[in-house]
């Protein structure tokens, strides 16, 4: 506040009144030099002028010269201690050096000298709120309010301090009135947009913001902002445009370059992405944010080092920085140092107690771990943070699906958590234009195109079964391409795969979009998704609909909750016509067991002996070579019941890692059986393992998730599996192969069943004999291991969709009847 006072005996004699009024109009006009030099004019004229010094305070205070101006205006005070003015601005020279309490005695002095001044209220308002004494501050700017019904300034302080309160109807109210009184404060406006869209008043907060910007069109925050809100409503063209404005005109705004890269890397423009969160760190290099963002793109291009090495530095920046110590936890889990993984989302959980997706990953590393007594504890945990939030509405809180379907057979769940979870996917696209129409195919009467979509073209579980599959497609009908976004391991699976394939498409460096449309351009008229929500998967390329026809087959078993997938490939077994209701996807039922098998995989030539693999001689072997994860303590205690009642039983396990090999030792010992009954295998080339396992008696497989590839390799070894029939189809795949390789009395639905089955059968060796004979003679006859059989099957699937496409029906369930 800039005033003069006229008081001075000596102004006469020297002509001060005229100096102090040309340096007041210096100031006024901001040509604070010029006003410096009238001042010290004065001072130098007489050094006890009080209104020199105070307005030499009050213009230091402005030049921040904040240690200056308090002295300064202090001098005055000492020659006239009654001019509220001075205690208001020495109040503004304390409270802008942080001293609140200081500054706070001040406008009470000030106040008591004259309570009806509105701008000290106001200013001993913003000094409580600074101070973090909210309720004092309101009562101060409700003062001034009261002395002053149309201050524009006292509401919109009101309202700052309302929405410090989280009290956002009565900040929004307030900065509606100062806007009204002052239509060109844009600052009103600006906040007025951010309490809107904490009430979910987006569209409203909207047009604040665009209000905003024409009375600036410079004003970058602003540009910024609305960014946010147009990424918010999935209008990304227009997000994308507010963030590239915002950075040109204000390229230090480090916010906006972090989220132009985060709108880029939604639509999987990663290259783009990478470059914009760079910027920001250029010119922030202590914006925790990037570096985190940065780490996710590293990490989904399995640069591991390099996505570490970020989360590192966002958790060293900000080290309550929860989402970096999730994220690092899951790429530390995807290098396997499962332990410092733990360490990670514990961390994570600790700084932010309601992080459900961090509780999921917790979980499911002491799953690996078979740290059953932690997990029972986080589940519990999790559980009650989920009913507290209401996960099925919030995107947010929904677990990663693959997790949850590891957890639990809760069929609705399933589909409401991947239905939330896929919202994500969806929302960069909901609102695109899509450029994709294919009303012309319906008369197409040419060969059929299939594309198949995985990042899993190389050596990985998916590729073992799926590798013949493509080769042996109908020419005659049917053009394959696949398209890859996974990296190249140089194996002989990716090598099979890409000779058998018409068209092997590398689409790692394109983004969703760009994907899409290589897809659409090469003219895919079913799209065949082998990822679901599994590790790397891009469900956004196929929300850009690039194909008429989508389907969802095999590397996830469920649902994906998906609206822009067609189809799911299944069989009665796995998901029995009354599940259907719990899958978006519109169900075919092939006439065996879903899962494709190699009828053709190599089993090394040679003979391991059980002593070279830690197996004692004499022993009657129970294998189980899923991963560790689905191993789960009833199904263990099972287990250990059986090895008690047979002699000389050892179970044969994979190596999952010293932690989990201790645990399960552990675990047995409490149990009643010696831990060296536990023997853990390493991973060996699938032509090894294939030939070791030949060395099992008898495979145990697991409960919530059952084996898959894990069983097929069992069985294809020679080695009988007995599984337990669960509730969803992570649970059921067992029952699924044994019943197509024409082993249904391998199946039973409860434990004790199981644990009596299998011991009958490791205590009969006729009968298990026969069991193996039966086995071997049914592997090169019956259907599972019969893959021409089974791809005539899969074809005749795809020209049923593709006849409900042509009629203009929509997806419809499709069941195939195998011909006699």
């Amino acid at each position: 506040m800039i005033s003069k006072l006229n008081h001075t005996k000596e102004a006469a004699a020297v002509h001060l009144p005229s100096i102090l009024e040309r340096g007041l109009f210096y100031h006024q006009q901001g040509d604070l030099e010029q006003a410096e030099k009238n001042y010290r004019k004065i001072l130098n004229i007489t050094p006890l002028n009080a209104e020199a010094l105070h307005l030499l305070g009050v213009l230091s205070n402005q030049k921040q010269h904040n240690t200056a101006a308090i002295d300064l205006i202090r001098r005055a005070i000492q020659i006239f201690p009654n001019q509220p003015i001075y205690h208001n601005n020495l109040g503004n020279a304390y409270r802008d050096s942080d001293r609140y309490e200081d500054a706070i005695l001040c406008y009470q002095k000030a106040l008591q000298l004259k309570p009806d001044i509105v701008e000290i209220h106001i200013n001993m308002g913003i000094a409580y709120h600074q101070l973090a004494d909210l309720d004092r501050a309101v009562s101060a700017y409700q003062k001034a309010i009261a002395l002053k019904p149309d201050s524009p300034e006292a509401y919109y302080n009101l309202g700052n301090t309302f929405k410090e309160q989280r009290l956002f109807d009565e900040a929004i109210s307030c900065f509606q009135r100062a806007v009204a009184i002052k239509p060109i404060f844009i600052e009103a406006y600006f906040n007025l947009a951010s309490s809107l869209e904490q009430r979910s008043r987006t569209d409203e907060a909207i047009e604040c913001l665009k209000q905003c910007l024409r009375i600036n069109p410079q004003m970058a925050e602003a540009h910024n902002n609305l960014g946010n809100l147009f990424k918010y409503k999935g209008m990304y063209d227009q997000a994308l445009s507010c963030y590239q404005k915002a950075v040109q005109t204000k390229p230090e705004l480090y916010e906006a370059h972090n989220n132009l890269g985060n709108a880029y890397k939604d639509q999987g423009r990663f290259t783009e992405a990478i470059a914009c969160y760079q910027k920001a760190l250029k010119r922030h290099v202590g914006y925790a944010e990037a570096y985190l963002n940065l780490g996710v793109i590293f990490a989904e291009f399995e640069l591991s080092a390099e996505a570490i090495d970020c989360f590192q530095k966002a958790t060293r920046i900000n080290p309550k920085f929860a989402e970096a110590f999730n994220f690092m936890g899951m790429t530390l889990a995807d290098t396997g140092r499962r332990d410092a993984a733990i360490e990670c989302f514990e961390k994570a959980i600790t700084v932010n107690p309601s992080y459900a997706e961090a509780y999921s990953y917790l979980i499911h590393q002491l799953q690996y771990a078979c740290n059953w007594r932690q997990l029972e504890t986080y589940s519990h945990r999790l559980e009650q943070l989920i009913l507290q939030k209401n996960a099925p509405n919030d995107p947010m809180m929904a677990e990663p699906p693959f997790i949850d379907m590891a957890r639990h057979s809760d069929l609705s769940q399933h589909l409401v958590n991947a239905r939330a979870w896929c919202r994500k996917t969806l929302q960069p696209f909901q609102n695109l234009r899509l450029p994709f129409h294919f009303e012309s195919r319906r008369q197409k009467n040419s060969k059929m195109t299939i594309g198949y979509l995985s990042c899993d073209f190389h050596d990985h579980a998916t590729a073992h079964l799926v590798q013949r599959v493509f080769g042996l497609h109908d020419r005659d009908k049917f053009i394959i391409n696949c398209y890859s976004y996974g990296p190249d391991d140089q194996s002989l699976y990716r090598e099979e795969i890409q000779k058998q394939s018409d068209q092997f498409v590398h689409i790692r460096e394109l983004s969703h979009m760009d994907a899409a449309k290589r897809i659409f351009a090469d003219g895919v008229d079913i799209l065949v998704d082998l990822k679901g929500h599994t590790k790397g998967a891009r469900l956004g390329i196929l929300a850009c609909r690039p194909a008429p026809i989508q389907v969802h087959y095999l590397g996830y078993p469920g649902t994906t909750g998906a609206d822009f997938i067609d189809y799911l490939i299944t069989d009665n077994t796995v998901t029995p016509i009354e599940h259907a209701h719990f899958y978006s996807e519109k169900l075919v039922f092939l006439p065996h067991s879903y899962q494709i098998n190699d009828y053709q995989q190599e089993i090394e030539t040679g003979s391991w002996q059980k002593e070279e693999l830690g197996l004692p001689r004499n022993s009657f072997v129970f294998s189980s070579f899923n991963l560790p994860y689905k191993i789960d303590p009833n199904m263990f205690d099972c287990w250990m019941r059986i090895m008690n009642q047979v002699p000389r039983s050892v179970l044969w396990l994979f190596n999952g890692g010293e932690t989990t090999t201790n645990n399960l030792k552990q675990e047995a010992r409490s149990r009643g059986i010696d831990p060296r009954q536990l023997v853990f295998g390493d991973r060996l080339p699938k032509a090894q393992h294939l030939a070791r396992l030949q060395l099992a008696d008898l495979a145990l497989d697991t409960r919530i998730v059952n084996g898959h590839t894990t069983t097929s390799d069992s069985l294809w070894a020679g080695v009988p599996v007995v599984t337990l029939r669960g509730g969803h189809f992570a649970s059921r795949v067992s029952a699924s192969l044994l019943k197509a390789i024409g082993l249904p009395e391998l199946i039973v639905d409860d434990l004790d069943a199981f644990e009596r089955l299998v011991v009958r059968l490791a205590t009969q060796p006729d009968e298990l004999g026969k069991l193996k004979d039966k086995l071997m003679r049914n592997r090169l006859k019956d259907p599972l291991f019969d893959t021409p059989r089974f791809v005539r099957n899969l074809e005749d699937a795809y020209h049923k969709m593709w006849q409900i496409f042509q009629a203009g029906r929509a997806p419809e369930q499709i069941e195939v009847v195998e011909a006699e």
